[in-house]
C-alpha cells in the first residue's frame, strides 16, 4: 500500500494483468452450456461499417448490425459462425470458477425454490389471521455474496465472478446479502 500527496490510501493492484486480447487468432467461446462453454478461434474481423451512434437503438436492426463489429469463429466443433462481441476463452481459475458455479447454482436454486415456497405460506397465514411478521429472509430478489468468495477465488475478477453467477456485488466490499436493510 502506499499513499498519494493527499495522504490518501493508494492501493497497487497485485494481480497479474489479463493479457488476452480480441484479434484473430485468439480464442473465444460461447456460452450455450455455461458449465461447458464450446471454443473456437477467431479467423477473421470484420470491423464496423458506420461508428456506433449514440442513440443505436432508434435504428433498425440492420443498421444497428452495422454499427458492430463482427467477428468470424471456427468452433472446435467444426462449424463457423459470424459473431459480434464473442467473450475471450475463460482461463483456468475462471473455467474452475464457471464449474463451481454451474454446480452450486443448480443446488442453491432447489433450496431458494423450497424457501420461496414457505415464505408464500407465511404470507397466506398473516392474510388469513391478519397478523404481520418480520423475518431475517427477504422475498426479494436479492443477491447473496459469501464471504469466502476471494478466499477461495483471490485473483478473479469481480465482474466476472457477477456475470456468471448472476449476482451483483456492491462496491463497497460488503458480503452477505446486497441492497437491503431487511436481510
Amino acid at each position: 500500500m502506499s499513499y498519494n500527496d493527499d495522504e490518501e490510501e493508494v492501493y497497487e493492484d497485485d494481480e497479474e494483468e489479463d493479457d488476452r486480447e480480441l484479434k484473430v487468432g485468439a480464442r473465444v467461446q460461447k456460452d450455450d452450456d455455461v458449465a461447458e462453454p464450446i471454443g473456437g478461434v477467431v479467423e477473421a474481423h470484420e470491423p464496423a461499417v458506420r461508428p456506433r451512434e449514440r442513440e443505436y437503438w432508434k435504428f433498425s436492426e440492420e443498421e444497428q448490425d452495422q454499427m458492430n463489429d463482427h467477428w468470424v469463429v471456427k468452433w472446435d466443433d467444426g462449424s463457423t459462425e459470424r459473431v459480434t462481441n464473442p467473450s475471450l476463452e475463460d482461463n483456468e481459475l475462471e473455467r474452475k470458477f464457471r464449474k463451481a458455479a454451474d454446480e452450486a447454482g443448480k443446488k442453491i436454486q432447489k433450496l431458494l425454490a423450497k424457501a420461496s415456497k414457505a415464505i408464500d405460506e407465511a404470507e397466506e397465514i398473516a392474510e388469513k389471521f391478519g397478523v404481520p411478521f418480520s423475518s431475517s429472509v427477504s422475498p426479494l430478489s436479492q443477491a447473496y455474496y459469501p464471504t469466502t468468495t476471494n478466499d477461495l477465488y483471490p485473483d478473479l475478477d469481480r465482474d466476472f465472478i457477477d456475470t456468471v453467477s448472476g449476482a451483483y456485488h456492491s462496491d463497497y466490499g460488503e458480503d452477505g446479502w446486497q441492497h437491503s436493510a431487511v436481510c
